[in-house]
């Protein structure tokens, strides 16, 4: 029996990292006046979000590249086994909450799609997110949504063959190191599966931060189950599941830097309202502006 000393990397969940410092969240003001409030961002729940396949939209990606992928005449099973890691008959290891933002401070489409242009935007600073996550031991990765199909298809083809160069060394009666293979390759390819999307959605410029808690039905043993109450928002007339996570910078404020106003809302008021908000709530310091768009109606 051959011994395959598999690189611990492997079993690491894939880190996707930003060169990108302040990133933007389009929203109304019911969900900026809660979130002063309560000095917590919405994260809601992957499942609920708009695209149906989100998630499982991978497993074409991994069957249409298997298809194609030139390997050896014993990677018959291997591609068997990739078939089959994001069935919908199994459940998901992880509950995915997401937080949308984008690089794109003034964007039309995001602007119509989530305030129908007469909402706000409301500029993070990433690393200071990403700080108070990881100081109250959140499991998360964030990284900028992958819509094109053929990027998508060279990252998962690069992944595969480093995948299929161990298994291809492990003999086809050592069954548990085979087992451990694919757990580690399903758990790079459900990180990539959070930040993979169809590119009819490539408008949406997403940038997404996902907090990732082990699901209940899978592992009820973890102490990585999410501790946040269950919130519901409407959306077009569907509930939308979603928690609350404080989230705060080192100086004990929220790590909002700027809120922009939409192109369609003219009444003088909302830019002296917003900034006199700010000050009672002693976030003066954010810097507000107006949309550069000129729309009429």
């Amino acid at each position: 029996m051959k011994e395959v000393n598999i690189p611990s990397y492997l079993y690491l969940p894939l880190k996707i990292s930003t060169n990108s410092n302040i990133l933007f969240h389009y929203t109304n003001i019911d969900a900026i006046f809660s979130i002063f409030k309560q000095e917590k961002l919405w994260f809601s729940k992957s499942d609920f979000l708009n695209d149906p396949s989100e998630i499982h939209y991978i497993q074409d990606v991994l069957n249409e590249v298997c298809d194609q992928l030139q390997l050896s005449m014993g990677a018959k099973e291997f591609k068997r086994e990739i078939s089959k890691l994001f069935s919908r008959e199994h459940p998901l290891p992880k509950d995915v909450y997401i937080l949308s933002l984008t690089d794109n401070s003034d964007s039309l489409t995001l602007w119509s799609n989530y305030s129908e242009f007469v909402g706000y935007n409301i500029g993070l600073n990433i690393s200071s997110l990403i700080s108070s996550l990881e100081n109250q031991h959140i499991s998360y990765n964030h990284g900028k949504v992958v819509y094109d199909r053929k990027n998508q298809k060279r990252i998962i083809e690069q992944e595969l063959k480093i995948f299929y160069n161990y298994w291809s060394m492990i003999d086809s009666n050592q069954k548990l190191e085979q087992l451990q293979l694919l757990n580690a390759l399903f758990n790079r390819m459900f990180i990539y599966s959070i930040f993979f999307k169809k590119s009819p959605f490539y408008q949406e410029e997403e940038y997404r931060v996902a907090l990732l808690f082990d699901n209940v039905a899978t592992n009820n043993n973890s102490n990585n189950h999410h501790k946040f109450p269950v919130c519901f928002r409407t959306f077009n007339e569907v509930l939308i599941p979603y928690i609350e996570v404080p989230i705060l910078n080192n100086e004990g404020f929220l790590p909002i830097e700027s809120i922009t106003i939409g192109p369609k809302n003219t009444i003088d008021i909302a830019t002296e309202g917003l900034k006199y908000f700010l000050k009672v709530k002693k976030y003066d310091f954010v810097d507000v502006q107006k949309s550069n768009i000129p729309l009429r109606y």
